[in-house]
């Protein structure tokens, strides 16, 4: 009896342990297939075979060239729709290109083509072009809110905080519920910062994504920084509470935590983040800084 319970246990794991490989060969036939149909401009295709793919495991790369091959068949709005997804992947989640054309799925050099020419923006963020491209789109779906944040980011890395904002609040309007749109608004907000209100709305526009997604560690370290420029140190000990919690060997949060403390005149707790700053790295880069506070502390 006990045999036989050893047996299918191990049955188990080994069905589990096939399925698991199973489904990445999937992912990566999927991923190959897709790509070729990409590279002979074959884009029904390529739609059919990267749609299995971000089925499988969304992926910024995937959304990007979706994106690409819908334009191509002149269906602006998913077009727009899956531009739009690339981005949370790319500027949120802080996603690396886990699949890029690389040399093991072939066709490296003709994809390499095709996507530095298709996609300016992963090129030149201030393309003036790319921004009167989605102009174009939103003058055909005004109530796409997708068009309106990517435009919105294009606002934002070309230096027009007020165009990008403007953006954000239009998609917010459509989509209330859209955290990206309001993490992207903190971020424009927190860069224009031409008074202690656009500081407020930042904080808010965080804390309303946050209020749903609250061990989000990227808009957790922005939030932080923010309370930190508006002087609430309070709030931002607060924050490098959570992010210490889930990261406890990242040193950073120690010291910024601990200058926080500083802030606040509580020298005990800011003596021991810095110690622990220098527990975890000997040679951090605050090292002379941490040594000075100690040394007169």
């Amino acid at each position: 009896m006990k045999k036989n319970g050893l047996l299918i246990i191990l049955l188990a794991s080994l069905a589990v342990f096939s399925f698991g490989q199973t489904s990445e060969l999937n992912l990566l036939n999927n991923r190959r297939l897709a790509i070729a149909a990409f590279a002979k401009g074959d884009y029904q295709e390529a739609i059919k075979y990267f749609t299995e793919v971000i089925k499988e495991k969304p992926e910024h790369v995937a959304y990007r060239l979706r994106s690409i091959s819908f334009g191509k068949m002149k269906n602006y709005k998913n077009e727009s729709a899956d531009f739009y997804e690339a981005w949370k992947y790319r500027f949120l989640r802080m996603q690396l290109d886990e699949f890029e054309p690389r040399k093991e799925y072939g066709l490296f050099d003709e994809c390499q083509q095709i996507y530095a020419k298709e996609i300016p923006i992963a090129f030149k963020l201030s393309d003036e072009k790319t921004i009167a491209y989605f102009d174009n789109i939103i003058k055909g779906y005004p109530q796409n809110a997708d068009s309106y944040v990517v435009r919105g980011w294009l606002h934002h890395f070309n230096g027009s905080a007020d165009l990008a904002i403007e953006d954000f609040s239009r998609a917010i309007v459509l989509r209330p519920d859209d955290l990206f749109a309001h993490y992207a608004r903190g971020r424009a907000y927190r860069k224009r910062g031409s008074n202690a209100e656009d500081v407020k709305k930042a904080i808010a526009d965080f804390s309303v994504y946050l209020s749903r997604k609250p061990d989000d560690i990227h808009v957790l370290e922005w939030r932080a920084a923010t309370f930190r420029e508006a002087r609430d140190f309070q709030s931002a000990v607060s924050d490098y509470d959570k992010l210490i919690k889930q990261a406890p060997k990242n040193s950073e949060y120690y010291y910024l935590r601990g200058s926080c403390y500083q802030e606040l005149k509580n020298i005990e707790k800011a003596k021991k983040d810095f110690e622990t700053v220098l527990n975890i790295s000997p040679n951090s880069i605050y090292k002379t800084t941490i040594d000075k506070f100690l040394s007169e502390n």
